[in-house]
């Protein structure tokens, strides 16, 4: 899955659309930027992109509740691996089976090691990107020149800075975007109202098209940012 140096060309063009100041709306999962800028990728961060991990934990979690209504220990044995039938595997986001443990898949989890399972799966989750991040953050690393910038970004602004506002706002736009005239029989104020309100009657996705055509930007820088 990561056998070539894609990823090292991803991290660069990230960091080119910092360094020239020209968004580029990049579909990229929230991992990336959490990576760029904390170094790690959070549990939270696995949730989001496999709904199906997140329930199997909350799995867990409910059989854990359930079981505080037994007071017998032999009960909520025989509760839990009735409840909850798994072996020391997941599925990983590509498809792939992983074992946790060596024979993982003839290991069922029972009440007693449930802990151990869990704090397997998040670990195996949360690694399974390493070599593409790390190619990623190389490079990033061998474009981008204001050093400490990750330090002082949390991802959701990482994203914003490299992206542009996705969602193209008028406001946004109004601050960007002069509407002018140079025909003097034109009244300039009634063409800009006119042209402002068949903005808002364009979706996000018309907008995005007009400002590439009229630009050739992709997209609307970060707030309080200007196009190059």
């Amino acid at each position: 899955y990561f056998s070539s140096k894609r990823f090292v060309y991803t991290g660069a063009l990230i960091a080119v659309c910092i360094v020239s100041g020209l968004p580029q709306p990049l579909k990229l999962s929230m991992i990336v930027w959490e990576y760029l800028t904390h170094g790690y990728v959070s549990i939270e961060s696995i949730y989001e992109i496999d709904n199906d991990f997140h329930e199997l934990i909350k799995s867990i979690e409910k059989v854990d509740m359930s079981m505080n209504n037994f007071d017998s220990n032999h009960i909520q044995d025989e509760l839990f691996e009735s409840i909850f039938v798994h072996s020391f595997e997941i599925v990983d986001s590509f498809g792939r089976l992983i074992e946790l443990l060596p024979n993982g898949s003839k290991i069922l989890v029972t009440k007693d090691n449930r802990n151990e399972f869990i704090e397997l799966a998040k670990s195996a989750r949360v690694h399974e990107f390493d070599q593409a991040l790390l190619e990623i953050k190389e490079g990033f690393d061998l474009v981008m020149t204001y050093t400490n910038i990750t330090k002082i970004l949390r991802p959701k602004e990482l994203k914003l800075l490299v992206c542009g506002e996705l969602d193209c706002s008028i406001d946004q736009m109004k601050n960007l975007i002069d509407v002018s005239c140079a025909d003097d029989d034109v009244d300039e104020d009634s063409l800009k109202e006119i042209f402002w309100q068949v903005m808002e009657k364009l979706s996000v996705e018309e907008r995005m098209l007009f400002i590439k055509f009229s630009s050739g930007n992709l997209g609307l820088p970060a707030p309080g940012l200007r196009w190059e």
